[in-house]
């Protein structure tokens, strides 16, 4: 658990001040300094050993302890009977077969710039072959082809990567409801 910027400051007054705050108690009381210290002390030490050597019987000890876990396997077993929600990890989600009519795949890297996973590598594949397609500009002829096959479009799949970087994340999205709804 860590301790937020305000906790941290909080926490080092009291530090610093218990210690000062007793030297000036003990100021104004004319006592010898650090005795109110000294008797917390004292007080907390007759606490324990009173507790410690509390006259019990060993009986009691034994049920206390026996209901206790059996109130434990109870209470893990209930939580055992529910249904497990399975959460949806988007980052098993790296191939769609239908954006934009085409077939894509994509990783995610983490940026520590931005602190969260972006989308890369992203690449389309041809419909009739299943091979990567790439841009081609001849001379006024900007269209994408296969590398295998003949298949060739008009224009430039990769020419909006934006729109389909949303596609994916729209379907992450989607996906994420579904499974939280569903479960």
């Amino acid at each position: 658990m860590a301790l937020s910027r305000n906790e941290k400051i909080t926490l080092v007054a009291a530090i610093i001040s218990s210690p000062i705050l007793t030297l000036v108690i003990d100021f104004f009381r004319s006592v010898p300094i650090f005795s109110t210290i000294k008797s917390a002390y004292y007080w907390t030490v007759d606490l324990l050993v009173s507790i410690l050597t509390y006259n019990i019987q060993l009986w009691i000890v034994l049920v206390i302890l026996i209901v206790i876990i059996v109130a434990l396997g109870i209470y893990g077993n209930a939580d055992s009977n529910k249904p497990k929600a399975s959460q949806f990890n988007f980052l098993n989600y790296t191939t769609d077969n239908n954006i934009a009519g085409f077939k894509w795949t994509w990783t995610y890297e983490f940026s520590n710039e931005k602190n969260r996973y972006i989308i890369s590598e992203v690449k389309a594949y041809c419909p009739n072959c299943d091979s990567p397609l790439r841009f081609k500009n001849d001379f006024l002829n900007e269209h994408t082809e296969c590398i295998r096959c003949d298949y060739q479009r008009p224009g430039n799949v990769y020419g909006d990567m934006h729109r389909i970087e949303s596609l994916i994340i729209d379907n992450i999205t989607r996906m994420s409801r579904a499974n939280v709804s569903g479960s």
